[in-house]
């Protein structure tokens, strides 16, 4: 195929993006305002035909949710390969035409120029691409300046950062002189002005809005009530259409809520809630309570008061009125996280919870720092703190890990669920989450058992303490 033709690619860092990579590509998760891939193509590459490389499971699911073509590298004379953990926001790509080359930095396949004989012997899968295109024999080139994310609490950073990749692309993709949502009277607007502050009342801020004089953009359909107050003074506020925000609440910039669909099912509600800086919310959302500084992937409620903060959050998830993770250790040491198999040093004070689809925490369940919730696992509060990892398919309660119902309960309720929202679940993603089942099924009674042994053994000593009491 001649012209302009980009490749979007995972390469084989997926298992860091667990578990929220278990049910989509690793480019598919969000950052600012957008998922990965599609930043990257709106900066650099809006007039190439794209195409994606994945993980095999994942291909059916992803093919029809953007009519690319997956998986398939045929018929192509020439094209631009793209990792697609790049942070397109603060980084700097190369065009698609040019000679062909590799662009490595720090060991790390970045981008790979290549013609038809170079493609010709690439896999079309995810599982080798990256090695196959480092062993190629063609030039490399040392590259700096590519921000490439490594593990999910790194897309929380550069949210909350500064500069946020939040008020990055609230630069590049929000144009507030077009907003067409409205700020109801009763409703105040709050900005910096140099060491002091201004407060506008909803006229005003509108008026301000439509002249482009406020970095405040509310799509079409969008609602903010009386008694909702908007922070700008430290950072951008994106609301996207269709977005209904309710009293009382207060958002602080930069945060963005993504666009939706328009319909009373397929709307973002914001109930009550203190959206605190760093925050984007994907569409479809039922938002209470206090979050802070956390990526929601979409179709989420947490619409009652409890706290989430510093955690991503997959689709199709439900927290239970005052569940709450905890973000910061008591001895203010750096947060570590169970990912790909071990712990790893986030060097970070604020890490809160990352919690895959269709997982449930009941009411007033507790998430230490850096907690791991696999997808459709169910949290209910039972007197004690959860382990740190809790993996997929499982049922914890009373200080035991159990297995999960059986996969056609799950496929039938997570149909249902998403039903409640106008979404008609496929068969293949139905397949698709089977086909996760049996890769994470070993790891998952595994860690059961270490756990249940653990607790076993410390009621063991409980009984034992006790006894010597009663002699």
């Amino acid at each position: 195929m001649s012209g302009k033709n980009v490749v979007i690619f995972e390469d084989n860092t997926t298992g860091n993006f667990a578990p929220l990579a278990l049910t989509r590509p690793v480019f598919e998760l969000i950052c600012g305002m957008t998922t990965l891939w599609e930043n990257i193509v709106n900066r650099f590459y809006s007039d190439a035909a794209v195409r994606f490389i994945c993980r095999d499971y994942l291909k059916a699911v992803f093919q029809q949710k953007t009519g690319a073509k997956v998986n398939d590298l045929s018929g192509l004379e020439s094209v631009l390969l793209v990792n697609g953990r790049t942070l397109a926001a603060f980084s700097e790509l190369p065009p698609v035409d040019g000679d062909s080359e590799i662009g490595m930095q720090d060991g790390v396949v970045v981008y790979a120029r290549l013609k038809a004989g170079e493609i010709a012997g690439l896999p079309d899968n995810s599982e080798e691409l990256a090695d196959k295109l480092a062993a190629l024999d063609v030039p490399k080139k040392e590259v700096q300046g590519i921000k490439l994310v490594s593990y999910l609490w790194e897309l929380i950073q550069l949210n909350e950062g500064d500069p946020s990749a939040i008020t990055a692309d609230f630069e590049f993709y929000a144009d507030p002189g077009s907003s067409q949502g409205v700020v109801e009277k009763g409703a105040y607007v709050r900005i910096a002005d140099g060491d002091d502050f201004k407060i506008y009342n909803a006229e005003e801020a509108m008026a301000l809005v439509k002249a482009g004089k406020l970095p405040l953009y509310l799509g079409e359909g969008a609602r903010v009530k009386p008694n909702v107050l908007l922070d700008l003074s430290d950072g951008p506020i994106y609301i996207g259409a269709h977005t209904d925000v309710r009293p009382p609440t207060i958002i602080d910039g930069p945060c963005c809520i993504m666009d939706n669909a328009g319909t009373s099912k397929k709307t973002t509600v914001i109930d009550g809630a203190k959206i605190r800086p760093g925050t984007t919310l994907g569409p479809v959302c039922r938002i209470g309570g206090e979050v802070e500084a956390t990526i929601v992937q979409g179709y989420t409620n947490k619409h009652h008061s409890g706290f989430i903060g510093h955690a991503y959050m997959g689709e199709w998830v439900n927290i239970g009125a005052m569940a709450t993770n905890s973000d910061l250790k008591n001895d203010l040491t750096d947060v570590k996280v169970y990912a790909n198999g071990k712990s790893v040093d986030t060097g970070d004070l604020k890490v809160g919870s990352f919690i895959g689809d269709h997982t449930k925490l009941g009411i007033g369940a507790l998430l230490t720092t850096g907690t791991v919730v696999g997808i459709m696992t169910n949290v209910l509060s039972s007197g004690n703190i959860p382990p740190k990892f809790i993996p997929s398919f499982c049922v914890y309660r009373e200080d035991r890990i159990g297995r999960g119902f059986r996969l056609k309960a799950l496929i039938e309720t997570s149909e249902r669920v998403m039903g409640r929202r106008k979404i008609d679940q496929t068969p293949e993603y139905a397949e698709m989450i089977g086909k996760v089942l049996e890769m994470v099924k070993d790891e998952r009674d595994a860690e059961m058992e270490k756990h249940n042994r653990k607790a076993d053994t410390t009621v063991l000593k409980i009984v034992r303490q006790w006894a010597k009491t009663q002699k």
